[in-house]
């Protein structure tokens, strides 16, 4: 017959036991959680606009859907009026989706096209989610799109600046 307190001491090592691997399968669970939201959570993508849907500088329409790889501090994947993801030795972030033009108003009043603003990107955490803010150059000799300068400021804000030929055309309609 087993004695009272070797019953007591069995009783307490399950209760341990269980508890311990409760323990264990939170741990676990925050673990997958926590992986899935950093690597295998699945990429946000959205479609390409098709041309009609797309606003601003018509010549600005030849980058729709075509991606670049540029590499600056960051490596990274331009796609123009779709996304900008960011590409390191780990896997890729989204650092946002086509959102909006970004425009300022000239001293003659009119609209003038600065650049391009990305949003809604992958969340960063404790910081929402990754923005970028895309600013174009006149560059006469870039027939490509051409990374001038990458840069994170704020956690999670990225500002872009390329260098791309028909960005000329832009500044030139604007100063007119």
């Amino acid at each position: 017959m087993l004695s009272r307190e070797l019953i007591c001491n069995l009783m307490l090592g399950a209760v341990i036991l269980v508890l311990l691997v409760r323990r264990y399968m939170n741990y676990a669970e925050a673990q997958q959680a926590n992986n899935t939201l950093s690597t295998d959570a699945p990429k946000q993508t959205r479609p390409a606009p098709t041309p009609t849907a797309i606003p601003g500088p018509p010549m600005m329409r030849q980058i729709l859907g075509k991606c670049k790889h540029l590499k600056g501090v960051n490596t990274m994947e331009f796609c123009g009026f779709r996304s900008i993801k960011q590409v390191t030795g780990q896997g890729s972030h989204y650092m946002g989706f086509w959102g909006k033009w970004i425009t300022k108003e000239g001293a003659d009043g009119k609209k003038k096209y600065v650049g391009q603003m990305y949003s809604n990107g992958e969340v960063c955490p404790g910081f929402g989610n990754r923005q970028t803010e895309v600013t174009f150059v006149c560059k006469e000799s870039a027939k490509e799109i051409e990374l001038v300068k990458d840069e994170e400021n704020d956690p999670c804000k990225y500002k872009v600046t390329l260098a791309y030929q028909p960005w000329c055309l832009v500044e030139k309609m604007d100063a007119e």
